[in-house]
């Protein structure tokens, strides 16, 4: 019932996958040997698919042009450009429905279990308090990333389980999570600095800097690795 709900909420709402447009379009032109940070790339790509896509990038074209993500997002998104765009948008649809469940189960049953919460023993109650909670907790950011067919629920999917981690003070596990919510955005890893927090605790330092270098170790190999498919164009993206 709170995934229909949820589902049902999405499809009526404004700018329904506009993201995804984004992410689809740019994953093409990667797939045509094109650097996807050069407008000019993409716009020849898509004009090449016909009028219906000449015209998302007239509406698009001012995101196509500043989404910058790493090179090894848009070699993974390729593969959806296999299909057309509304069918891919679909599979898309069900792997953030799989991830968003995911998320579910760290928060309410690894974090923060539902039965610690005492809301109620009824699970039609439980379900319509996750999904209020998924609906406008923090301003709506779930719901609105959601809607729009952003990738944050995947960094998400990965960065809980590194915090779940982190309060079991298994720190390198911690370290990786983190480093693999950093894969689309840079951002994330900032969350690395939580290990900071560990330092002035003598008997800790060495597992803190053990994770250290397992975060900062592991960032700099996937850059390294995203350089390898293709220095130019990451270039392009780094710089």
């Amino acid at each position: 019932m709170v995934v229909v709900t949820f589902i049902s909420s999405l499809k009526g709402s404004d700018n329904y996958m506009g993201d995804f447009k984004d992410y689809y379009w740019k994953s093409h032109t990667y797939s045509l040997d094109r650097d996807p940070y050069v407008l000019s790339n993409i716009k020849t790509a898509m004009f090449e698919k016909g009028e219906e896509a000449q015209q998302v990038f007239e509406e698009r074209k001012r995101n196509l042009k500043h989404l910058a993500y790493a090179p090894f997002f848009f070699q993974v998104v390729s593969l959806f450009t296999n299909l057309e765009y509304d069918d891919a948008s679909v599979v898309f649809l069900v792997l953030r429905i799989l991830a968003l469940l995911a998320l579910l189960y760290t928060w309410f049953v690894l974090i923060q279990p539902l039965n610690r919460l005492q809301i109620s023993t009824s699970y039609l109650v439980n379900g319509l308090v996750i999904l209020l909670y998924v609906m406008f907790v923090w301003r709506s950011t779930i719901y609105t990333d959601f809607r729009v067919g952003n990738v944050s629920i995947f960094e998400q999917v990965f960065l809980w389980p590194g915090i779940y981690f982190f309060l079991k003070r298994r720190y390198n596990l911690f370290a990786l999570f983190v480093v693999a919510s950093s894969f689309i955005k840079i951002v994330p890893i900032v969350f690395l600095g939580l290990l900071a927090c560990l330092w002035f605790d003598r008997e800790k330092r060495k597992e803190v800097y053990t994770a250290l270098a397992v975060g900062i170790g592991g960032f700099g190999l996937y850059h390294f690795l995203n350089y390898l498919l293709d220095p130019q164009i990451y270039k392009t993206y780094f710089f």
